[in-house]
């Protein structure tokens, strides 16, 4: 059998469990339009399909396994557990035959070969069935945060608005697309403004190091859950350009796809993990033209597969959905500021952490923010005393002229933004109260309040654990109570007692 030959017979030939080198009672044969995917019960195997489009070229033998140790190497720093290695696709006595021999003299053709998981533990069919929970997503933004951090910056260029603007000359150019010729034209101008505005920032973000080898396909359907968690798999291996990226692009796509579906909560809990371990608030103003443009990556994907099937009535929705959610943010009004106040102890974090999910709000965090601007990780402890280092009084104030404009430029976007922070002198507050009005957004302090034997046996209980970024211990308790101002009547504010406090009291307090 020559090599041309074996190929063609590939798909058929890979059906039948005795051409796998493992015990097989029957195989399952799953296609897209770029690979045939092989199950096996224990195992699955990916073979690159023989294409050349305009965004993937899989056309030569070469090429294919190439992508497939580039896909191997990607998703390794993902899904180590789920990634085993490169498989060699034989054909011997008339038959094509799978061996882990990479070097065999009759490879026709090479796959990546994958532990199996059960698709009913992907995490969009998790989500269909109500079954994921905010934990978990903000877990997984934690690990997706961790290993963002460790991937090397991307030295090359980077050019942000070309793949947004691509994708609208193909979108456009789709029959499917006539009838919304309005809404793809105010999306098109929309995103033109978005790009002019953000250019100076998308710049500084690069020369800054937050542009790296991402995943690039971050959604819930390239998600499963393990025993040890939600993971991410299928990373974008055939295109650097699509996955050499902001990482803020990367989280950007779980989080609209997570909007889209009517579950922001478990969009905002993923960013609110992210940001718990990057600190890159600055980054999270970025989110929203991040999150329409994957919106309208995904319109584009249903545009090409009407093109194939006019009648397809699933690709029809989605294109329809997704034009119409994109429409529908672009005049959003400022969001809401939420200000968290009070002594430590008080569940401050805690009640942040709650509210993020519920109205939903991206979460500035004074304590990973602070160790984060001094070079730190969030987990490493500074070792200052009371007022000195990296809480003195300077530091501390320029602290809260970071938190004031990273809160503006959200609230100006749209986003509703809780500043999670002691907030204990007028003057800080008052510097926050003007981010909100610069955007006339609506803003509201929520003074927490407590006993102290209380607080302290709560700093007590949190330092023992030592899984938080604060460091603050009952003399620094003290130390506040002693000198905190509390809110004057003109201040925006609503005092409550945290002792017995319950997110539903939690959200009749707050104006609606």
């Amino acid at each position: 059998m020559d090599a041309e030959t074996a190929r063609r017979q590939l798909p058929g030939a890979l059906t039948n469990p005795a051409a796998y080198p493992h015990e097989c009672r029957e195989v399952r044969l799953i296609e897209t339009h770029m690979s045939w995917l092989f199950l096996t019960g224990e195992f699955a195997y990916k073979v690159k399909k023989p294409i050349h489009f305009d965004f993937v070229n899989f056309s030569s033998v070469a090429l294919r396994r190439h992508f497939c140790e580039e896909e191997l190497r990607l998703n390794r720093r993902f899904a180590p557990d789920l990634y085993l290695g490169i498989a060699t696709i034989v054909a011997a006595d008339g038959r094509l035959v799978v061996t882990d021999d990479p070097d065999h003299p009759d490879a026709v053709e090479w796959a990546v070969r994958m532990r199996q998981f059960d698709p009913d533990a992907q995490a969009d069919k998790l989500l269909d069935d109500n079954l994921l929970t905010t934990d978990e997503l903000r877990r997984f933004g934690a690990s997706i945060a961790s290993q963002h951090r460790d991937i090397t910056p991307h030295p090359g260029a980077y050019d942000a608005a070309g793949p947004m603007r691509d994708n609208f000359t193909t979108l456009c150019a789709l029959p499917c697309s006539h009838p919304y010729e309005e809404t793809l034209v105010a999306l098109r101008e929309h995103l033109e403004r978005e790009i002019a505005r953000l250019e100076p920032e998308l710049e500084r973000r690069q020369h800054d190091h937050h542009v790296k080898e991402c995943h690039g396909d971050l959604h819930l359907s390239n998600m499963v859950r393990l025993e040890s968690g939600l993971c991410a798999f299928d990373c974008l291996e055939f295109d650097a350009e699509l996955r050499n990226i902001d990482v803020m692009c990367d989280a950007g796509f779980l989080l609209m796809d997570c909007l889209v579906r009517g579950r922001g909560d478990l969009g905002y809990a993923f960013i609110d993990g992210y940001l718990n371990v990057s600190g890159d608030y600055a980054g999270a103003a970025l989110l929203p033209v991040f999150a329409d443009y994957r919106s309208m990556v995904r319109a584009k994907v249903a545009g090409l597969r009407l093109d194939q099937a006019p009648q397809d009535p699933e690709a029809a929705a989605k294109l329809k959905r997704h034009l119409e959610w994109s429409a529908g943010r672009m005049a959003r009004p400022p969001g809401r500021l939420l200000i968290m106040c009070g002594v430590s102890g008080t569940g401050k974090s805690h009640w942040a952490e709650q509210l993020v999910t519920a109205l939903p709000a991206i979460r500035i965090r004074s304590d990973v923010l602070r160790k984060v601007q001094a070079g730190m990780q969030v987990a490493e402890t500074s070792g200052a005393d009371i007022g000195a280092g990296i809480y003195s009084d300077d530091k501390s104030a320029d602290l809260y002229v970071e938190m004031a404009a990273m809160a503006q430029a959200l609230l100006a976007c749209g986003e509703h933004v809780i500043i999670d922070a002691a907030c204990l002198q007028a003057a800080k507050r008052q510097r926050l109260y003007a981010a909100a009005e610069a955007v006339k957004a609506e803003c509201t302090l929520l003074h927490l309040t407590g006993e102290p034997d209380l607080l302290h046996a709560r700093i007590a209980g949190r330092n023992a654990a030592g899984n938080d970024p604060s460091e603050a211990d009952g003399k620094v308790l003290d130390w506040q109570l002693e000198w905190a101002e509390p809110p004057g009547d003109d201040e925006p504010s609503i005092s409550v007692d945290a002792s017995n406090l319950t997110l539903p009291d939690l959200l009749d307090l707050l104006p609606t």
